[in-house]
């Protein structure tokens, strides 16, 4: 919690560079890519698309990790590309009650039930 209250209070340049940083460890854990993924999408750094990518790639082969990812997703605003991207995910893992429930959440928050069958 102390690092992200940190980032806040830091400049778009320094966030920059500590996510880069972050996402690098060798030894980061999810959540720190998450974190730097969050810097770059609130910095609107184009590192946030290939850091996405290779956090779906990542996720891809674990419902609990997809689920996680869908979680970070919708708190971004993103619950659109959580949905289309849940789409490319084999069927034992989307289909997974976890992930449903995730994506789930994610329909709510389009405020859209038309097809809800991702």
């Amino acid at each position: 919690r102390s690092r992200k209250d940190g980032i806040r209070k830091t400049s778009p340049a320094h966030a920059a560079h500590f996510a880069k940083e972050l996402g690098a460890l060798p030894d980061a854990i999810l959540d720190d890519r998450l974190t730097a993924a969050a810097i770059f999408h609130s910095l609107k750094d184009p590192e946030f698309v290939p850091a996405l990518t290779s956090l779906e790639a990542e996720c891809s082969g674990s419902a609990e990790q997809a689920s996680h990812l869908v979680d970070w997703m919708n708190n971004q605003s993103l619950a659109l590309v959580a949905i289309e991207w849940s789409k490319k995910l084999p069927f034992e893992i989307r289909n997974a009650l976890e992930l449903r429930v995730r994506l789930a959440e994610s329909w709510l928050r389009l405020g859209d039930w038309k097809k809800p069958s991702a």
